[in-house]
């Protein structure tokens, strides 16, 4: 496995909470505004989804880490 296969998830996964993050704030919006809230999104739903991306952010970046440690120790053996 290529670490950039992991960045490449890792940036999908920060669109994805991005996103999120932004439906969220169309939410929450002050109600003293005077334009239209946007109530097309569920909050309680949007919340549940950002669990699973944000571990599979850590994931990805684990095995990252994991890749470099692996690499290190390759090197240090072959020098």
């Amino acid at each position: 496995m290529q670490i950039q296969n992991n960045i490449n998830a890792m940036l999908d996964a920060q669109a994805s909470l991005n996103t999120s993050a932004n439906n969220i704030s169309k939410i929450t919006a002050p109600a003293d505004t005077t334009t239209k809230q946007d109530n097309s999104f569920d909050l309680t739903k949007e919340i549940t989804q950002q669990i699973p991306t944000q571990i599979a952010y850590e994931a990805n970046a684990g095995v990252i880490t994991m890749q470099n440690a692996l690499q290190d120790t390759l090197l240090n053996i072959k020098a």
